[in-house]
């Protein structure tokens, strides 16, 4: 037990040191944070590793790929580095990985001026559990109508039909009634 404490005690004089001689140098490494709360693209942090002498962090931005913002869960490790070792210059520079607690997002959002490309060359492109695809111009589906269908519209050849979609093939299939409005998808 003596040798245990005389190297926390030695690990604890060299920090002291290194805090006294290079105070910024604490601050040039990555450091493992828990978030306690988020506001847009702000979280405030505790450090993970309360042995070490690193200041809770208010309002610390995220940073990542461009076009992308995402929510965090609360009590999810985040890396934070300091940007040229400034103390009042953190960043978040990662959320952790597949197998931590918080790597999927509450939200997340994706955005682009021009296109957002999922799955190119992907033969198949899930979104949420996979269980409806994409329907795309010429796809074949078979409407089964149980209201009346009337004429209408503007200009001839519209028709106006109250059904359901039906699976034909490999087409999607929604529960419930039809969605209103345009989808602003392209596969």
């Amino acid at each position: 037990m003596t040798d245990l404490r005389d190297k926390n005690r030695l690990v604890a004089a060299l920090r002291a040191l290194v805090a006294e001689l290079a105070p910024a140098a604490i601050y040039a490494g990555d450091w493992e944070y828990i978030v306690q709360s988020q506001s847009g693209a702000y979280a405030d942090l505790t450090p993970a590793d309360r042995s070490i002498a690193l200041p809770a962090l208010p309002r610390v931005r995220f940073r990542g790929a461009p076009g992308v913002a995402g929510t965090v869960a609360v009590g999810c490790r985040v890396l934070v580095r300091f940007i040229n070792s400034d103390p009042g210059r953190p960043y978040i520079a990662a959320v952790e990985g597949a197998d931590g607690g918080g790597f999927v997002p509450v939200s997340l959002r994706v955005d682009a001026s021009s296109i957002v490309r999922v799955g190119e060359s992907a033969e198949d492109v899930e979104l949420g559990d996979g269980a409806a695809r994409v329907l795309r111009d010429g796809d074949a589906i078979a409407i089964n109508v149980t209201g009346t269908v009337t004429a209408g519209g503007p200009s001839s050849g519209i028709v106006t039909a109250k059904g359901t979609i039906l699976r034909d093939t490999a087409v999607a299939f929604v529960p419930g009634p039809p969605p209103t409005g345009y989808s602003r998808v392209k596969a």
